[in-house]
This record gives C-alpha cells, sequence and structure tokens, in this order.
C-alpha cells in the first residue's frame, strides 16, 4: 500500500520538496519489495544491490536538475518554476532537461541506464513486478513529460532528437535481449526496455512537432505515447501475472525447461 500510495503522489506533488519525497518513497518501498525474498537467493540481494545503486544515482541527477531550475525560481512551487522558466539562458534550460531526463530514463529502464530492470523485475515477487512494470517505470516517462513539456514549456528540436534516439535504442535493445533471453520474467523485463522505448519515440516525436510549431500533430504523438503507456501497462501487468503463476507451478523460470505447460497446468 505504501508503495501504491508514493507512486500516486508522484503526479500529484506540485513542488520540487514533495515530487522528490513522493519520488524517493516510491524508490525505498519499490526496493524493500524486490529484496522481499533476499533470505532464499544470492541472486536477489545482488539485484536489490543493482537497483539501489541505479535508482539513488538517478534520483541524485534528478535532485541536481530541479534545484538548478528551482533557484531561479521566487520558491520551489512547480507554478513558480514555469514562471521563471521563460528568463533561463539557454544553456541553463539544456542542462536542467539534460539531467532530469537522464534521471527520469533511467527509472524508466532505457538504455544504457537500463542495468537494474532485469534483474530487479527477475528477482522480485511477481505481483511486485507487475507493478513496478506496470506503473513504475511509466512515471519516469512522466517525469520527463512533465519537466519538458510543463515545467521548461517545451524546447529545441535537439532535445527531442536526442530523447526519441535514446528510445529507438531502446526498443531496438530490449527487444533483442528478449528474443534470446533463457529466463522467463527477464524476457518480460526486456520487453519493458523495450516498449518504454517505443513510448519514448512517441514523446520525441511530439516534442519535435511543438518545436516546429506543428501542435496538433504534437498532441497526437503524445497522445499515441500515453495509449501505449496504458496498453502496456495491462498486458504486461497480466504477464507478469502469468509469470507467476507458472513459476509457482514449475519451480523454474527457464523457458528450456517449461515444455509442456499444457499438460502440467490445464487450464
Amino acid at each position: 500500500p505504501v508503495f501504491v500510495a508514493a507512486m500516486l503522489a508522484v503526479p500529484a506533488a506540485g513542488s520540487v520538496s514533495t515530487f522528490l519525497l513522493a519520488w524517493e518513497l516510491m524508490a525505498v518501498t519499490s526496493l524493500l519489495l524486490v529484496l522481499a525474498e533476499h533470505r532464499h537467493s544470492p541472486a536477489v540481494r545482488s539485484a536489490g544491490l543493482w537497483y539501489a545503486a541505479m535508482t539513488q544515482a538517478g534520483f541524485v541527477v534528478i535532485l541536481l536538475g530541479l534545484v538548478w531550475l528551482a533557484a531561479y525560481a521566487a520558491d520551489d512551487s512547480f507554478a513558480a518554476l514555469r514562471a521563471a522558466a521563460g528568463g533561463l539562458p539557454g544553456p541553463v534550460r539544456a542542462g536542467v532537461f539534460v539531467l532530469t531526463a537522464a534521471g527520469f530514463a533511467s527509472k524508466a529502464g532505457v538504455v544504457p541506464g537500463h542495468v537494474w530492470l532485469p534483474r530487479a523485475h527477475a528477482e522480485a515477487p511477481s505481483h511486485a513486478s507487475a507493478l513496478m512494470s506496470a506503473a513504475m517505470v511509466k512515471l519516469g516517462v512522466y517525469g520527463i513529460v512533465r519537466v519538458g513539456f510543463d515545467l521548461l514549456g517545451g524546447g529545441p528540436a535537439w532535445w527531442w532528437l536526442l530523447l526519441a534516439a535514446s528510445g529507438a535504442a531502446s526498443a531496438l535493445y530490449g527487444i533483442l535481449q528478449a528474443a534470446v533471453a533463457s529466463d522467463l520474467k527477464r524476457l518480460l523485463a526486456y520487453s519493458t526496455s523495450e516498449n518504454i522505448g517505443l513510448i519514448l519515440i512517441g514523446v520525441g516525436a511530439g516534442g519535435l512537432f511543438a518545436a516546429s510549431g506543428q501542435q496538433g500533430l504534437a498532441g497526437l504523438a503524445l497522445a499515441a505515447a500515453l495509449l501505449h503507456c496504458l496498453n502496456h501497462a495491462g498486458f504486461k501487468t497480466l504477464l507478469f501475472f502469468g509469470a507467476g503463476s507458472v513459476l509457482r507451478a514449475t519451480g523454474t523460470r527457464d523457458l528450456d525447461a517449461l515444455g509442456g505447460l499444457a499438460t502440467r497446468m490445464p487450464a
């Protein structure tokens, strides 16, 4: 319940301090979920360490970006940040965007900040993996949209080209890794990285259209990204629940050992 409440608090936050507090609470509670079965496997502890290191590194980068932006505002409220953003020097705006986008992309599982994702999703309990994949990683996308479009009011084309390129790299790398994975839950984790990449391509396209003054197409691209957020949340939740049922019934995640499930797990 605390993890879910923290995720709900992130988009409800109206200031830098409340946003960062909710973000860190989400990170800590999700780490506890990843470590839930640490007594049974050293791999769980290793996954927890990877996740803790990457999530805290991402938090520090986000913190730097938002504090840098808040330094030019009257206070740390998002309204004050919006008011101040228009008068910021170009390098400051770019620095804030790059820092925050890098931190949020790491939470979303985008290459190269994805390294925690296949480890944590594979070792966490399946219901926790479902929540993390369906909801938590989407908050990384939310953070990019919130800062890039809302607080900074959009930016030059190169911001969004960079974002779309990172999304394309993540989508390609994720699907290639999923194609050769032999661990059921790692396969699903790499699929998450791939789908987040597709979503970021949509967000990047929206930013590019907005930068060129094509607001209608920008809205369409962002709507497509949002639609795939909802689509991925639905099917990936069901896939992780199904993977959990298979693991409980067979005791293995090894795809090479999971032949004949129709016999072992009749409908």
